[in-house]
């Protein structure tokens, strides 16, 4: 992306600071999807990552409505239940909803 291309690299103290903090959150899923799914860690590790913000973004986007107030199209159920459908068959190798 030539946008970030240009932006300047993150302090390494910084890195250093956030990287454990990232396992903490991402290598008990990853670690898991790896085992049950058979997939290698770096594949699991990347479908942690897209999870998790995911989720992030679903709840700022509830956020923003609650704030609005502003209802969203479709309901708290049925978007976790594409969200949870969708990483589901990406881990066991499926094509997506």
């Amino acid at each position: 992306m030539p946008a970030l291309d240009a932006m300047p690299a993150p302090d390494a103290s910084l890195l250093a600071r956030l990287h454990p903090l990232n396992d903490l959150v991402l290598d008990g899923v990853a670690g898991r999807v790896a085992r049950e799914r058979e997939l290698p860690a770096e594949a699991a590790r990347r479908l942690a990552v897209v999870a998790y913000t995911s989720v992030l973004g679903l709840l700022a986007m509830r956020a923003l409505t609650d704030a609005a107030p502003d209802a969203l199209r479709h309901g708290d159920d049925a978007l976790l239940d594409t969200l949870v459908a969708t990483f589901r068959q990406a881990a066991a190798g499926s094509p997506a909803p």
